[in-house]
């Protein structure tokens, strides 16, 4: 039969929670293989909640991430608290007042501005990471939806891959930002966020090298065998499992998996399924 890989639900576990880390959807034909990996809200990394900064506008460059980065941006720079600066994200209603942002935690949040152009903003990493994310708006209305461009450049400065974009737009106009973060195959030590119009609000940001477990990609090796590759934390023995659907109770362990000093692992999976869903559980 002809069949192909469905990529289909990720997520992101800490080394002691079990989460459903990524799904794939194996049918037999091709291989699939993820660059970048969508990713929720992680835990047990670095994080920056920008509570520590006074309020107002500042100068950049400046630390954040507990000096794990520098946020570097020409745009005008501000620490802002609902109310007090505009960032063009709500209708100025109860929760969004002045139409403001509404911080993802705490009261402040970081608004990057250009009056002339496209806003942006560049996170250097002092060393190396694999998961970055955060939560995210920029100026839109009911009829323009804002985009919201991240771009990834190793340690030598070249980009990884390709941009990854999104889109933002609060019909609801509460001032909500909202997720987005990814896990990259590839070490990455800058990120450039890029917006459509000329604002970028930003809360809430979190990065790490460890405490990750995903898998990047699946490929045949025969009509019956499939290997799963992927990364996770050194030292710790993950549980490798499937189901014919997503019904929690229904998964069934296939084995076990360590990843390498490196933190890379490979498990090969016998099926003559049609339809398989995989996934890692952390212990």
């Amino acid at each position: 039969m002809t069949s192909h890989f469905l990529f289909r639900v990720i997520s992101v576990a800490a080394r002691c929670h079990l989460s459903a880390v990524i799904l794939f959807c194996a049918l037999w034909a091709c291989e699939l293989r993820a660059q970048f990996v969508p990713i929720p809200p992680f835990s047990g990394a670095v994080s920056e909640d920008f509570e520590a900064f006074v309020p107002g506008f500042t100068n950049a460059p400046f630390p954040i991430l507990g000096g794990a980065a520098t946020l570097q941006t020409t745009n005008s720079v501000g620490i802002d608290r609902p109310g007090v600066f505009n960032f063009l994200l709500g209708d100025s209603s109860a929760n969004a007042p002045f139409e403001c942002a509404v911080p993802a935690d705490g009261q402040n949040l970081l608004g990057i501005e250009n009056g002339l152009g496209k806003g942006f903003v560049d996170v250097v990493f002092t060393n190396t990471t694999r998961a970055f994310g955060g939560y995210w708006g920029t100026t839109s209305d009911t009829n323009n939806p804002g985009t919201l461009t991240f771009s990834f450049f190793d340690a030598a400065d070249q980009q990884i891959g390709l941009p990854q974009t999104v889109t933002y737009i609060r019909y609801s106009g509460d001032g909500m930002m909202e997720w987005h973060g990814w896990f990259s195959s590839t070490a990455f030590k800058h990120v450039r966020v890029t917006s459509s119009g000329t604002t970028i609000v930003g809360d809430s940001l979190r990065a790490g090298e460890i405490g990750f477990s995903v898998i990047t990609s699946i490929a045949p090796l025969n009509a019956t065998q499939f290997v799963l590759q992927g990364s996770g934390t050194t030292g710790v023995v993950y549980n490798v499992q499937a189901s014919t659907n997503l019904v929690l109770t229904n998964w069934t362990t296939l084995g076990t998996v360590q990843p390498n000093a490196s933190g890379n692992f490979l498990f090969t999976n016998a099926s003559a399924l049609s339809w398989r869903f995989y996934r890692l559980q952390a212990p």
